[in-house]
């Protein structure tokens, strides 16, 4: 297995390590184990790392399914596809929540003038993460019950706080299912949400 990252120096490394630690979060909440490596240096660890996660990987179907869909990541188990994903990755947290939050306002904004009351949220979200990723040179995010998802909700969890005064340790009010049933306070899957604005606070 080889690959490689197109900095030099401390560049490079620290891509390394921000790429091993995207895999081990994944791992982590995936499996609810820690991903352990023994090699100091930044490329041999993160390699160390992308061979035991691959190899793992290609022996259960399930547990692929998982670790793609959560990790945001096509075909983990090719250690080449893996690796080349983590060093690319769109993460969310790369972006200031002060930028994605105006992003998420303007367009809040932008339904309510056309007078529309409610969208399914992975339609918002895709239009908030097209705008967010543009010109960034990497593809945005996946919509989905990943691991971008708990910091997307945050974030429009707090713009409900602050615009409808609806506090966060209750379930959302601008959130609901798009099939019916009970909210609860944290959704695991934008895709199945509805996403409701109120015109007077928007």
């Amino acid at each position: 297995m080889s690959f490689a990252f197109d900095d030099k120096g401390k560049g490079a490394a620290q891509a390394y390590w921000n790429a091993l630690s995207r895999l081990k979060e994944v791992w982590m909440d995936v499996f609810g184990t820690e991903l352990c490596v023994e090699k100091s240096k930044a490329k041999d660890a993160f390699q160390e790392a992308v061979a035991k996660v691959s190899n793992a990987l290609a022996t259960n179907p399930k547990n692929t399914k998982d670790f793609s869909e959560y990790g945001d990541i096509q075909h983990p188990e090719d250690p080449n596809c893996l690796a080349q994903a983590l060093l690319k990755a769109a993460d969310v947290d790369d972006l200031s929540p002060n930028f994605l939050i105006g992003i998420m306002l303007e367009r809040l904004s932008e339904l309510s003038l056309n007078e529309i009351s409610e969208i399914e949220l992975r339609y918002f979200l895709r239009d908030v993460l097209d705008d967010a990723f543009e010109g960034l040179g990497t593809r945005r995010p996946n919509v989905g019950a990943n691991r971008h998802w708990p910091r997307l909700r945050q974030y429009l969890r707090e713009i409900e706080e602050v615009y409808t005064g609806h506090t966060r340790v209750l379930p959302s009010i601008m959130l609901r299912n798009t099939r019916g049933g009970r909210m609860a306070l944290s959704p695991r899957d934008p895709r199945r949400l509805t996403l409701q604005i109120d015109p007077e606070c928007f």
